[in-house]
C-alpha cells in the first residue's frame, strides 16, 4: 500500500477508535442514569404511591380471587371492588414490561381501547373526567409489579379485561 493509501486507513482506523471509545463513555453514562432513575423510582415507590389497600375506599367491597391458567397454576391474585381492580402477579410469575402479549394486546387492545371510549365520552359531556377509565402499570425490574384500573364502571369491562390479562399474562410466560 502506498502512504497516500494508508492515511485514509489510518483516519477511518483513528475515528473507528474514537467513536468507540465515545461508545463507552455513553454506555457508561446510561448505565448511571438507569441507576438513578430505579433509585427516583424507589423513593417514588415508598413515598407517594398507595398500597392496593389504600385504593380501595373504606367500607367498599373488595372481592379477592385467584386468576389461574387452563391447568389452575395461579398466576396471580385479583382484588375487583364496585371501579377497581388490581392484579398482583404471583411470586414465582414474571411479566416483563416489554412483554409482546402486553405491549403489543393487552394495554392497546383493552386498557387503551377502554381509555380512548371514556375520553370521547368526557369530551361529549356524557361522563364524568372523574369516572372516566384509567389504568397504571406499575414496574419493578423491568417487570410487572402490579396492574391497576379504575373506573371500569361495567361487569361486560371487568370480563374482558380479566379474560385478556389471563391470556396476556399465560403468552408472557410460556
Amino acid at each position: 500500500m502506498s502512504n497516500e493509501e494508508e492515511k485514509p486507513v489510518e483516519a477511518l482506523a483513528r475515528l473507528k477508535s474514537f467513536l468507540e471509545d465515545q461508545i463507552d463513555e455513553l454506555e457508561e453514562k446510561l448505565a448511571e442514569y438507569k441507576e438513578f432513575i430505579k433509585a427516583i423510582d424507589l423513593f417514588l415507590v415508598k413515598t407517594s404511591l398507595k398500597t392496593a389497600d389504600q385504593l380501595t375506599k373504606p367500607g367498599e367491597a373488595v372481592t379477592v380471587r385467584e386468576l389461574k391458567d387452563n391447568a389452575g397454576n395461579v398466576l396471580g391474585k385479583l382484588e375487583v371492588s364496585e371501579n377497581r381492580i388490581v392484579f398482583t402477579p404471583s411470586s414465582n410469575i414474571k411479566i416483563s414490561v416489554k412483554s409482546p402479549s402486553l405491549q403489543s394486546f393487552f394495554i392497546p387492545k383493552v386498557l387503551e381501547k377502554y381509555r380512548v371510549e371514556d375520553e370521547n365520552s368526557v369530551k361529549k359531556k356524557s361522563l364524568d373526567a372523574k369516572s372516566s377509565f384509567n389504568y397504571k402499570i406499575e414496574e419493578e425490574d423491568s417487570n410487572v409489579k402490579r396492574i391497576l384500573v379504575e373506573n371500569y364502571r361495567e361487569q361486560p369491562r371487568l370480563r374482558e379485561i380479566e379474560r385478556a390479562l389471563r391470556w396476556t399474562v399465560i403468552k408472557a410466560i410460556s
